[in-house]
């Protein structure tokens, strides 16, 4: 081949690596023009005169459409705009490269910035002959860096403001922040702490222990809390609780950890004060569990010694109570009696027995709640004594009548009294009732004879002489003129002895003004049958009284001419009045004194409320605040024992509740509130009440209830009360394993229901079940020391039951088990009264308004007792409350006029001035006129809220007071 063939070759060949040369660099400019298209970031090239060589997608949208590709770089805004990036690639070219940020605005008149980049190109010889240009937005990207900046300010402010030190080590230990309270805290500079670790300044002994702390925290990813004092500090009063806690950061691997230290010395002081007043509160809550049975003890005596006797009877007139009056009085020893029948020493006179069975009859089978029979009892020697019994019956929880409590007054004295003067009374009515038709015989007879008289003299004197009564004529100045025979046997006198003299001379002294005034004179002016009672000396010197009729005799003008007197010896009938009267003086007496001893027992029961109450008020106030940690948190012990106290509060309120029960119930004091009540809903809850203790115990409780028992009319609150002692006592003595059940029956005939309570427990003696439903009476069996209890329990239930018309009994076998069982009557309430009025009372309470809190109320306290107002001051405040306080009704009355309160909570019972009366003269301002009052008290006798409420109390509550109850009476009332 020749050369030039060769060269020809090898030219073609240089073509072709060329050509597809070519096409490499125009495929690999396709790719990099398709890369710089599809950036976001806007890039182009111009030479340096400014002229646009290219431009990517990006920052085409940036700049205006253009048609050729060297145009003059024009941005899409302003001139001034474009002339400043001219400038720019002109600085550029030759110089190197340039960044800066360029704002712009846009047509709209916002503002955004772009990052600009601008760097020289050059060609082979290293000159530069473009300038290439990178442009990105950054507008987002520096709002961001400077909301960073602004939230990092913000944060510096709030851990240098915060109320508790704060430090934040980085992944190598060195501390970058510390707070001023943390460097205080520490008693350190920032210069010893900021950039430095805690060898750097920490003694040995810290050093060891805050390592340590930092490790655990670091390897378990944990928060680690911790008690310290002070760092570097040498007083021992200042403690903190330190937080020390991992912060994760975006390097994997590096730890960040942090601490937050609290100043804790204040509570640490408060903790120590509430641990010395928890031990104060235990001393007091046993002395006033001392102090409780003391006044027990003082009640059982005053029973016991009251001056009426105390019987408590059966369905079976067995006798169940008999105190030491009742020996006094009829002379049996309790020992005698108890378990006995009156039948057994006939206690009652033979001839009242069948009243006395009837009365009892109607107590025992409900037709008379209480009632009062006054008959004669035959003492132990065999005498005969009258007595008044008052009687009442008992029922136990389910409404049966269980017993009938009698307190007798022996009356005999009254009673021979009463019957001396009836037996006189009755003579003299029958001697007036026999003289007074004699009278109106002869005073008809003297009609028939007026004539007769006036023609003969003579036969006048036969008829007069024959009279038993002293008939006399006078002249008009009074002279005796004629005196009948009789006047002898009545005056010892004969008539000639009178006849001449003037009446007067005989009258006693004191009675002769009236005589002539209402006798005399009267008779003279003609007035008919003036009567009159005197007194006249007989011929012995005595006196006697007379009854003397004086009637005027005219003549044949008309004119009075004699006075005609018929005299009749009443001194007997006179003596008769005056035993009377000095009988009737002796029993208003008796009745006085009757009246006393009941107004005694009355106020002995309000006292002892009183008195017993205030101290619960406390307790039992001052423990539900401390568990609701009114006075901080507690210790779950601290939260045990005050749960311990309150129940122990709640059971001795209980037990004065039922001692106050069971002597209002024998007063007579005490009303059902009778209700429609559903059995079904009754059983369950009841059982409810005692199903937690019986599972403790293991026992399995069985369920009868019939259901065609489905609503009776019953005291709810007193049945479920019969219901929950009798289900209590099935469980404290059933041993583990075994059995308890309720059955409710109906008698659809007889219209009444039975309530058999039933356990398989130890037991009842035949001896014990004499006396169970006595108060105060406990087993006798070695076995009733295992179990606690005060006997008023079965006493209640018998005397609740007899309240409501029923009955209650026990059927009971040592270690197989007992059965009490309650009769009640079958009353329904369909369209009954007690219904209708039921429906209507929960109308009204439905529309009650709701209640709601006044946030920043004003309350002035009015009470003495120190402990109450304090507790008061604890607890209401907390609930958004201003309280002003008073010890007295006088101190309320001038509080009034400066606190200007919104609600008043008034103490009853208070010196200087009482609630009643500062309550009393509260209403009669106008001024504070419908403020409301709620009337706070220790009293919860029948009559004390009517009391309160006719005071001028707007509500009513007995002391212990709930503070959840007085604060919702008290929002209640602020709401209307």
């Amino acid at each position: 081949m020749s050369a030039e063939t060769e060269l020809v070759q090898a030219l073609r060949e240089e073509n072709e690596r060329l050509r597809r040369r070519v096409e490499e660099i125009e495929h690999n400019y396709g790719l990099l023009e398709r890369l710089l298209e599809a950036l976001p970031d806007g890039i182009g090239m111009a030479d340096t005169t400014g002229t646009i060589l290219y431009t990517n997608a990006a920052l085409r949208a940036r700049l205006t459409p253009h048609t050729a590709i060297r145009e003059t770089l024009i941005h899409d805004t302003q001139q001034t705009t474009t002339d400043t990036l001219t400038d720019l690639i002109r600085n550029v070219s030759g110089d190197g490269n340039w960044t800066g940020v360029l704002t712009h605005t846009r047509q709209d008149g916002s503002t955004f910035d772009e990052q600009v980049m601008a760097f020289d190109i050059e060609d082979n010889t290293q000159q530069p002959y473009a300038v290439g240009v990178l442009v990105r937005d950054v507008s987002n990207i520096l709002q961001l860096d400077a909301n960073l900046r602004r939230t990092q300010a913000i944060l510096r402010a709030l851990i240098e403001h915060a109320p508790a030190g704060i430090y934040i080590k980085d992944a190598d230990g060195r501390y970058i922040i510390a707070n001023q309270r943390w460097l205080s805290a520490a008693h350190l500079e920032a210069r010893q702490v900021l950039g430095k670790r805690e060898r750097d300044f920490l003694p040995t002994d810290l050093l060891a222990r805050e390592m340590k702390e930092e490790e655990y925290v670091i390897r378990t990813g944990n928060a680690l809390i911790t008690e310290h004092p002070a760092l570097l500090s040498d007083t021992s009063s200042v403690t903190y609780l330190t937080c020390k806690f991992p912060v994760p950061t975006i390097a994997e691997g590096n730890t960040v950890t942090a601490g937050i230290w609290f100043d804790i010395s204040e509570r640490k002081r408060m903790e120590e004060e509430l641990r010395h007043y928890k031990d104060e509160l235990e001393r007091r809550v046993e002395q006033q569990t001392a102090e409780l049975r003391r006044a027990h003890q003082e009640l059982f005596f005053h029973v016991e010694n009251s001056p009426l006797a105390v019987i408590e009877w059966d369905h079976n007139h067995r006798l169940r109570r008999w105190s030491s009056q009742a020996e006094d009085f009829f002379g049996w020893t309790a020992e005698e009696v108890l378990g006995k029948t009156w039948e057994e020493f006939d206690l009652d006179y033979h001839e009242d027995r069948d009243m006395v069975l009837l009365v009892a009859q109607e107590l025992l089978d409900g037709t008379l709640p209480r009632a009062v029979n006054r008959n004669r009892n035959i003492t132990k020697d065999g005498s005969v004594i009258w007595c008044e019994w008052y009687n009442s019956v008992l029922r136990n929880e389910a409404g049966q009548i269980v017993s009938v409590l009698s307190l007798v007054q022996n009356v005999t004295n009254e009673v021979e009294a009463r019957l001396a003067l009836e037996e006189w009374s009755y003579t003299l009515g029958e001697r007036v009732h026999e003289r007074t038709a004699e009278l109106e015989d002869e005073i008809e007879e003297r009609r028939r004879t007026e004539s007769a008289l006036r023609e003969s003299e003579s036969l006048y004197r036969l008829l007069s002489e024959n009279s038993r009564d002293m008939i006399c004529l006078h002249d008009s100045a009074g002279i005796y003129i004629f005196v009948s025979n009789a006047v002898t046997d009545l005056l010892g006198y004969t008539p000639i002895e009178l006849i001449g003299r003037s009446p007067y001379e005989l009258f006693f002294e004191e009675d002769i003004e009236r005589i002539r005034r209402l006798s005399h004179e009267p008779s003279l002016q003609g007035s008919l049958d003036n009567v009159i009672e005197y007194r006249i000396r007989r011929k012995d010197g005595t006196y006697t009284w007379f009854e003397t009729q004086t009637r005027p005799v005219h003549d044949s003008n008309g004119n009075v001419a004699y006075l005609q007197t018929t005299s009749r010896d009443v001194s007997q009938r006179k003596r008769t009045e005056a035993e009377l009267q000095a009988r009737t003086r002796e029993l208003s007496l008796l009745n006085a004194e009757l009246a006393r001893a009941n107004r005694m027992k009355d106020e002995f029961l309000a006292n002892m409320s009183h008195e017993l109450r205030t101290p619960l008020n406390a307790i039992l106030g001052i423990s539900e605040a401390m568990r609701e940690m009114i006075y901080g948190p507690l210790s779950e012990r601290q939260s045990e024992l005050l749960a311990t106290v309150h129940s122990s509060g709640k059971h001795l309120l209980g037990l004065i509740n039922e001692i106050l029960d069971l002597a209002k119930i024998g007063a007579g004091r005490s009303d059902l509130e009778l209700a429609p009540v559903s059995m079904m809903r009754l059983c369950k809850e009841s059982l409810q009440f005692v199903r937690q203790s019986a599972y403790k115990k293991r026992l399995q409780i069985v369920e009868q209830i019939d259901p065609a028992v489905q609503t009776i009319v019953a005291d709810e609150r007193r049945l479920r009360q019969m219901l929950v002692n009798l289900l209590s006592n099935a469980v404290k003595f059933t041993p583990e394993g075994g059995r308890i059940g309720l059955e409710v029956r109906a008698d659809q005939d007889q219209q009444r229901i039975t309530i058999t309570v039933w356990d398989t427990g130890i037991g009842i003696s035949p001896e014990d079940q004499q006396q169970i439903f006595e108060p105060f009476v406990q087993l006798k069996s070695g076995l009733n020391r295992r179990y606690e209890g005060t006997g008023l329990g079965l006493a209640l239930v018998a005397r609740l039951t007899e309240l409501h018309g029923g009955s209650v009994s026990v059927k009971s076998a040592i270690n197989q088990g007992s059965r009490f069982i309650i009769t009640l009557p079958w009353a329904t309430p369909d369209n009954s009264p007690v219904a209708i009025e039921a429906s209507e009372m929960g109308a009204s309470q439905a529309r009650l308004p709701a209640a709601a809190t006044r946030e920043g109320a004003s309350v002035l306290l009015v009470d003495d007792n120190e402990v109450t107002m304090q507790m008061l001051l604890d607890y209401l405040p907390l609930r958004g409350y201003r309280l002003s306080i008073a010890h007295n009704g006088y101190e309320a009355l001038e509080q009034l006029q400066k606190a200007r309160p919104d609600i008043i909570l008034m103490d009853v019972q208070m010196p200087v001035m009482d609630g009643l009366e500062a309550m009393r003269r509260i209403r009669a301002n106008p001024s504070f006129a419908t403020i409301p009052i709620i009337a706070l008290t220790a009293l919860a006798m029948p009559g004390d809220r009517e009391r309160c409420l006719e005071a001028g109390a707007n509500d009513y509550l007995s002391k212990p007071v709930s503070l959840k109850k007085l604060l919702e009476t008290i929002e209640r009332l602020l709401s209307r």
